[in-house]
């Protein structure tokens, strides 16, 4: 027999040591849990709402090709709202296109290359263009592109016309004393300069290039107004029309507001009732170069940012975002 008052005491059982999520692990477990709630999201979304919808494109603000949101590392201007034109072209949930207006104007070139994406945009899908408080210049240049453009009867819209600004400070510095020295390679290249008067040669060419671009604005509205190029350019004198004297002078087709231009976006698009509306937010630069840079993700990733359609429940850069009806009123 054995002796139990011999025995060695039991060992304590070895205790398993507690793993510890590190915080990056954790930040990826979420991040991967919300976009597959996104994406669930996305196919229930569709599902409910049969894919159609209205997009909503805005320009406010002075018009111009370029800028640059250092904050959100996002750019925008004209290059910004000519891709969410793309977009809204591309993605098959979208059946209309709003393009809301509410500028001064601003550079030719930028209007014109946005006035074109329209036209283009008007052969596979509505367009309809709605105006805001001010409307004019190169924003009613924008507006022209469109099928239908419907303004407030308050709305501050045309002034057709080009505008170039110059000033001369030459009095001024011979008053103090100053004389400025400038090195030109040839007779215009300093054209405009505020050291000097303007030379009636350069004033002749200041003029012609004023000339041909208000030509080239003249002929766009004739076109997208379907007027006379003639009967345009009796108005086009640089005057500013409230919506209703627009409407007078077929400047305008429908007098209304923002939500009663989604409406007939909706009725042209072949929507019943109060459609869903569809946004495109910037994809900022940094996330562009990472994506290109992940080349191993990046048919993955690059699709769920830049796809059209895309819907995530968090405002992710270029995710298509749905605004809630009553928030649009």
């Amino acid at each position: 027999m054995t002796d139990s008052g011999n025995l060695p005491p039991p060992r304590a059982a070895a205790q398993q040591p507690q793993r510890k999520w590190s915080g990056l692990t954790c930040l990826l477990v979420v991040l991967v849990v919300v976009l597959a709630f996104g994406l669930l999201a996305t196919a229930a979304i569709y599902q409910i709402a049969g894919g159609q919808c209205v997009a909503l494109v805005e320009i406010q603000g002075l018009i111009q090709a370029s800028g640059y949101d250092s904050l959100m590392g996002t750019s925008y201007g004209t290059n910004g709202i000519l891709d969410q034109l793309r977009r809204a072209e591309e993605d098959r949930s979208v059946k209309a296109v709003v393009v809301w207006l509410d500028s001064p104007g601003g550079a030719p070139a930028a209007s014109q290359a946005v006035y074109r994406r329209l036209v283009e945009l008007g052969k596979k899908k509505p367009v309809i263009a709605s105006m805001g408080d001010v409307a004019a210049s190169g924003a009613y240049y924008i507006a022209c592109g469109a099928q239908k453009i419907m303004a407030s009867p308050g709305t501050e819209t045309g002034s057709i016309g080009v505008i170039f600004s110059l000033f001369n400070v030459s009095d001024l510095l011979d008053k103090y004393g100053v004389s400025p020295l400038t090195i030109k390679s040839g007779p215009y290249k300093d054209m405009g300069s505020p050291f000097r008067p303007l030379r009636p040669d350069e004033q002749a060419l200041l003029e012609g290039l004023i000339n041909d671009i208000y030509e080239q604005f003249v002929a766009d509205v004739a076109a997208g107004r379907k007027m006379p190029v003639s009967k345009v350019r009796r108005l086009a004198d640089g005057r500013v029309y409230t919506g209703r004297q627009a409407k007078q002078l077929g400047l305008v087709d429908d007098l209304g507001s923002r939500e009663d231009a989604i409406k007939l976006a909706a009725r042209l698009g072949g929507i019943e009732g109060w459609p869903r509306l569809k946004q495109y937010a910037p994809v900022p630069t940094w996330l562009r170069r990472l994506v290109g840079a992940a080349v191993p993700i990046r048919p993955w990733y690059s699709a769920l940012i830049e796809r059209p359609g895309a819907w995530l429940t968090l405002p992710l850069p270029g995710a298509g975002m749905y605004l809630h009806p009553g928030l649009s009123r």
